[in-house]
């Protein structure tokens, strides 16, 4: 889940929600926020309790002033792994302790949590820097298709389906359609952390990979071969 710190209208204060349908200055508070784990809602909670307590303003996407921008949220659904990422403007004079006290609250239920730092314009989460201020450096999910269990390593900027247990259903259907051979090599476009190739592996004779953005993380298993 993707949220935007964004300043109240009427009363100018910080709050956190995500954006209105058609709208980049409409927002809608969270919590709630029905289709979430509860484990997101906690930690969105948490940082925007946070956030208000310092002080500071939200990011505006047309002044370009103010602190806060994006709070990233990765939930692992099969391994109960979470991931925390907060994303700000930059600000020269705030470093990596500033965050000790919401690091404090949120370590209790977090894998890893990560600060970054983004002063672009555009309203699309960018890392400029970003910064690992508790925990492993990944978190890790489970997928379980054709009856096989595979763990995948995802970064705070891997591309990663969004919906586990529908992946799981949408991969086991891909097998079901294509019904593939030993002899196959398969070719996964855009393939991101790879999850689609490495998950059909073991029904092919090989797998090429193709993926530009390093950032995606794209695995290696035996008989994958990443361009």
């Amino acid at each position: 889940m993707e949220f935007s710190f964004y300043n109240d209208r009427d009363t100018e204060k910080l709050n956190l929600g995500l954006h209105c349908k058609g709208s980049f200055y409409k927002y809608s508070e969270v919590p709630p926020c029905y289709i979430s784990h509860e484990d997101i809602i906690k930690a969105c909670e948490t940082v925007k309790e946070f956030a208000i307590n310092t002080g500071l303003k939200a990011y505006n996407n047309k002044s370009h002033e103010g602190f806060f921008r994006h709070l990233v949220l990765r939930k692992g659904v099969n391994t109960g792994d979470l991931l925390v990422n907060i994303v700000t403007n930059k600000q020269e004079d705030i470093n990596k302790n500033f965050f000790d006290s919401v690091v404090k609250q949120l370590s209790s239920f977090c894998s890893s949590i990560y600060w970054t730092q983004n002063s672009k314009f555009s309203d699309a989460v960018n890392a400029e820097s970003i910064t690992l201020l508790y925990g492993n450096e990944n978190i890790t999910e489970t997928l379980t298709v054709a009856k096989q269990k595979f763990n995948f390593s995802v970064a705070p900027f891997s591309f990663f389906q969004t919906n586990t247990k529908a992946t799981e259903v949408l991969y086991n259907t891909v097998i079901e359609l294509l019904q593939p051979d030993k002899q196959d090599t398969l070719l996964d476009m855009y393939c991101g952390t790879g999850a689609i190739g490495i998950c059909l592996s073991p029904h092919v004779k090989s797998v090429v990979g193709v993926e530009q953005v390093e950032e995606k993380n794209l695995l290696k298993a035996p008989n994958i071969m990443l361009k």
